[in-house]
């Protein structure tokens, strides 16, 4: 018995290693590569000068061909609204899932990156189920938004509100009388009333997670799809949603703000953040010399989000390092003239270009920084050095502005001595 159990075992063993080696077919893309990894690879070798004491600028429209190819507009699709039964909402675990299996519910939790291989705040894909769904607390109905991040400008007007273009389509009436549950949001976060303006404008009740139960069943609920994944591309829905954001705040706006003065060209300044945030040394320095040549410096963090808008609406040039302001970018009325934007920077994420390719935005970037060897910080957030003299790169800004660079084979290059 003992010696026909070992040859059936050497049997089944060369059998699978027959099926295996004449079945298995090899990889369609042998040499696929990290898309965000090509990307920025891609990208320095556009922008990066041949030479440190050189500027240069690169148009936004050279440096698509490079997004279009590590970033093809379908990786995000025109968003629906999911709609599920029965799903269950756990505390800390940042997703819904099926009040049978257990298993996370696809679109209920955060993603980003091209194949969605991060997210974030999904602690768990499957939770175990130890009694019936009638055990808990229950919504009859609700609206789930996966991302409601409104402690930060950038992953409000990006991820946030990827969320919510519902509200200003014909899909609006999913939210009338419906809880809404603000996945991450806090009531302290900055950008928070903005949020609950536009909830209850909807006549929604928005709902935080601090105040559910540790566990609710959740009888019919519908999440919108996002129009943003983060490192992987922007709808073109999405900046129809801004716009609609942008006309709900020039509405609402009652605050005894003065109205910012109007300016042609506008430098959106990074240097009141402090050290934590990116901070560029000689960027002071820089504003001193764009002020004296009529550049208006506008330091976003001490206006609103409405006068942010109206400055960059009356500019017909912007200026500034990379950051989150220029998300405000894409609340620009579409049909209009479009301001152009001179980028400054090194080595800025993704997501700025894969928004200016959505909203058609002319431009170019200027590789004028690097990072300061003397901090440990994460790279997004370590400090930089400027390559060359505040004079250097402001001549450069306002040359830029005021004339058209030279145009090389088809595309928009400009370099200049550094200094």
């Amino acid at each position: 018995m003992a010696r026909l159990e070992l040859m059936v075992s050497e049997q089944l063993a060369e059998a699978s290693a027959l099926a295996v080696s004449s079945l298995l077919r090899p990889p369609l893309l042998p040499e696929a590569v990290d898309p965000m990894q090509a990307w920025h690879e891609e990208f320095s070798r556009l922008v990066v000068p041949r030479e440190p004491h050189l500027l240069k600028a690169v148009s936004f429209r050279m440096i698509q061909s490079c997004t279009d190819a590590m970033f093809p507009p379908g990786l995000i699709r025109e968003p629906r609204l999911l709609r599920y039964n029965n799903a269950l909402w756990v505390r800390g675990h940042g997703a819904l899932y099926d009040g049978t299996t257990g298993l996370a519910l696809p679109g209920t939790f955060l993603t980003r990156f091209p194949y969605q291989h991060e997210a974030p705040a999904c602690s768990a894909f499957r939770v175990e189920i130890t009694c019936p769904t009638g055990a808990f607390d229950r919504l009859d109905r609700a609206v789930l938004i996966p991302g409601a991040y409104c402690g930060d400008f950038g992953h409000f007007m990006t991820e946030a509100m990827a969320f919510l273009w519902p509200l200003f389509s014909g899909e609006r009436s999913v939210f009338e009388g419906a809880p809404v549950i603000l996945r991450g949001c806090n009531a302290a976060e900055s950008s928070a009333s903005i949020l609950y303006g536009l909830l209850r404008e909807a006549h929604a009740f928005p709902v935080l997670e601090q105040d559910l139960p540790a566990v609710v069943c959740l009888e019919e609920v519908v999440v919108p799809e996002p129009t943003v994944r983060l490192r992987a591309g922007f709808s073109p829905i999405h900046l129809q949603t801004l716009s609609g954001l942008a006309q709900y705040l020039s509405a609402a706006d009652s605050d005894a703000e003065p109205v910012p003065p109007e300016s042609p060209l506008v430098y959106l300044s990074r240097s009141g953040l402090g050290p934590q945030a990116r901070c560029v040394d000689q960027e002071e320095p820089l504003e001193a010399l764009l002020s004296q040549m009529g550049w208006l410096i506008f330091r976003p963090e001490l206006h609103s989000l409405n006068a942010l808008m109206r400055v960059v609406r009356g500019a017909a040039v912007l200026a500034g390092f990379e950051g989150s302001a220029l998300h405000a970018l894409g609340c620009l009325d579409q049909s209009v003239r479009t301001p152009m934007l001179i980028l400054l920077g090194d080595d800025p994420s993704p997501d700025y270009f894969l928004q200016f390719r959505a909203q058609k935005q002319p431009g170019f970037f200027v590789h004028c920084t690097r990072l300061d060897p003397s901090s440990d910080w994460p790279v997004w957030m370590r400090p930089r050095l400027l390559n060359c003299s505040a004079e250097a790169l402001a001549k450069m800004i306002h040359d830029l502005a005021m004339s058209s660079p030279l145009e090389v084979g088809g595309q928009m290059v400009a370099q200049v001595a550094g200094g």
